[in-house]
């Protein structure tokens, strides 16, 4: 009986981490993503991760509450992870000024315009992943949005009546196959799988087998291609053997090596990282993300001298480094001074906006 599962290719992978960055609204649903696809984690993982589960000095996740026993593990954490990690965590401080042991790494109300509730875990991100897996993307000006007859820009208005989307149909639980089938492919054991995925289902175990045994495959009959193509002998070989009577004539080449110095470990001796984070202590918020502060659109744009619609344009199109929470804009003080340097708002108009998905 075969596997249902969906794997991705590395274009309908890219295009899942172009469409999630799309959208400020859907940066949680992004993070998730990353570290599903990093870690090997399940949904319900993720959402119940708290900061006390974070080695920042080794840089190790530890999932304590799992569907099995076998599901409790610890796994390192890749370049990817360890940067959706961070980024979650300047977001908490924002929100929160501080971030606690025992609070949820994705705190409940998370992207809604309700403050959220970090004591509580997210229930999860269904409505942004609906989203995501159902834009479809116009081939004249490169706009996602929701399937439409006609394209949302009014400067392009194409056709896309029956365009669907590739990612249509995708589970978030497929990413979870997905990256253990990567591990497969890499020649990773059994043994490190089940220690990085948990708790892997015999069926599924001689599935990621057999993807094993076909990257092998793949990999001799590659060996095979390129040596049929170097086979091929010399044509001006002897073949007689040497005269015994005739001397054998030496060329005395010299080679002058240097002295080998003796390699010395300098890992005692390189400072170790600082942690980013404490794990018993409050942490300050000016050293996580300097001096950006938190406003209600209204307050950014009137500090702006612009309209919250201009406001809202601006920091789409990445004309301003903001970024939005809900209806609040997190700013730092230096944008606000670059931008009454400049004049941002002289002979443009915000009707563009519509083009924008929902």
């Amino acid at each position: 009986m075969p596997v249902a599962t969906q794997t991705l290719s590395p274009e309908e992978k890219d295009r899942l981490a172009k469409i999630a960055a799309s959208r400020p609204d859907w940066q949680t649903a992004r993070l998730g993503i990353l570290l599903c696809l990093n870690t090997t984690m399940r949904g319900c993982e993720i959402r119940g991760l708290r900061w006390r589960d974070i080695d920042f000095a080794k840089r190790l996740l530890t999932v304590r509450h799992s569907k099995t026993e076998a599901g409790e593990r610890a796994i390192p954490l890749n370049q990817n992870a360890w940067a959706a990690v961070q980024e979650q965590g300047e977001l908490a401080v924002a929100l929160f000024g501080e971030v606690r042991p025992e609070w949820f790494i994705f705190p409940r109300g998370e992207g809604c315009l309700v403050r959220p509730d970090p004591t509580q875990p997210m229930k999860g991100w269904r409505t942004a992943w609906r989203s995501m897996t159902r834009a479809i993307e116009c081939s004249s000006c490169g706009l996602f949005q929701k399937p439409t007859e006609f394209c949302r820009n009014e400067q392009c208005r194409a056709v896309l009546s029956g365009l669907k989307s590739p990612l249509a149909g995708l589970r978030f639980h497929d990413l979870r196959h997905h990256a253990i089938t990567e591990l497969a492919e890499s020649e990773a054991s059994e043994q490190t799988i089940l220690g990085i995925a948990g708790h892997v289902s015999p069926r599924m175990l001689r599935h990621y087998s057999h993807v094993r045994l076909e990257a092998k495959r793949k990999a001799l009959d590659a060996l095979s291609k390129g040596g049929s193509e170097q086979s091929d002998m010399p044509k001006d070989v002897p073949s007689h053997s040497p005269d015994p009577s005739t001397p054998p004539h030496t060329i005395d080449k010299s080679v002058t090596c240097a002295p080998i110095q003796p390699t010395i470990n300098n890992a005692a001796a390189s400072p170790k990282p600082e942690p980013l984070y404490e794990e018993t202590v409050r942490i300050n918020r000016v050293s996580m993300v300097g001096e950006k502060l938190l406003y209600t659109q209204k307050e950014a744009a009137r500090m702006l001298s612009i309209s919250v619609r201009m406001l809202s344009y601006m920091i789409s199109s990445g004309q301003l480094a903001a970024r939005r929470i809900g209806r609040r804009v997190l700013i730092s003080g230096d944008v606000l001074v670059e931008f009454a340097k400049s004049d941002h708002t002289s002979g443009k108009r915000v009707s563009s906006l519509d083009t924008e998905i929902e």
